[in-house]
């Protein structure tokens, strides 16, 4: 992960251009759900739930949430704070240590190598870097709405008013990522341990081809 991508998700819930922080969260649990924010190796979702016949207003406060952030300044130490201490706890952990090192070997200094943010990293994050990184990711033409449910009338003209008006470039060029294949064995010594971690990898066929729904069932 990287150290912005980490704070970013945590800004979504702070408030929008027109909703406070605690009006994200009671207007959520008036639609019997919740506003929640991850971010994964591959992307960033934002993502609500609740009750059916609220799906019109979920969609509103998840274009809100998504397309009017307010980035405020003055909950960004806090959210680095969790950050770290979320780190601390989490590298005290041999499955942590050993994961950690497991995709360093793997895929090196790339976002698919770190598994945690660098804490030097999110010490440094200041608000304009993080709206910077918003600005140039956060587009639609990379992006997806994917909608579950059972619902009554068509959703369609809501998405369309939610989202019609949400403007942006391209997206941006993603860098081709590659697995490193040698074969390599990795020790860390970890003095007073109470367990051992190990990890063992190799590499597999890729997730379009026609075998791979058999090999995860195998696995």
């Amino acid at each position: 992960q990287s150290a912005v991508a980490s704070l970013l998700v945590k800004l979504p819930k702070e408030g929008t251009a027109t909703r406070s922080a605690e009006d994200v969260a009671n207007q959520a649990a008036l639609l019997g759900g919740n506003v929640t924010a991850i971010a994964g190796s591959d992307e960033i979702l934002i993502h609500i739930d609740g009750l059916s016949d609220g799906a019109s207003r979920m969609l509103d406060l998840l274009a809100d949430v998504s397309l009017h952030p307010k980035f405020p300044e003055s909950e960004l130490q806090r959210l680095k704070d969790d950050q770290l201490r979320a780190n601390s706890i989490s590298r005290a952990r041999p499955q942590t240590i050993a994961s950690e090192q497991f995709h360093r070997i793997l895929y090196g200094d790339t976002g698919y190598g770190r598994l945690l943010p660098d804490d030097a990293d999110v010490k440094g994050e200041t608000v304009e870097q993080i709206r910077s990184y918003y600005q140039e990711y956060f587009v639609p033409s990379n992006a997806h709405l994917f909608i579950a449910g059972q619902f009554s009338g068509d959703l369609r003209k809501r998405i369309e008013a939610a989202f019609g008006s949400w403007k942006g470039g391209a997206a941006p060029a993603v860098p081709e990522v590659k697995a490193s294949v040698k074969h390599t064995l990795e020790l860390i010594d970890r003095p007073g341990a109470p367990q051992s971690t190990i990890y063992m990898g190799e590499p597999v066929i890729q997730p379009k081809a026609p075998d791979y729904a058999a090999l995860e069932v195998t696995n």
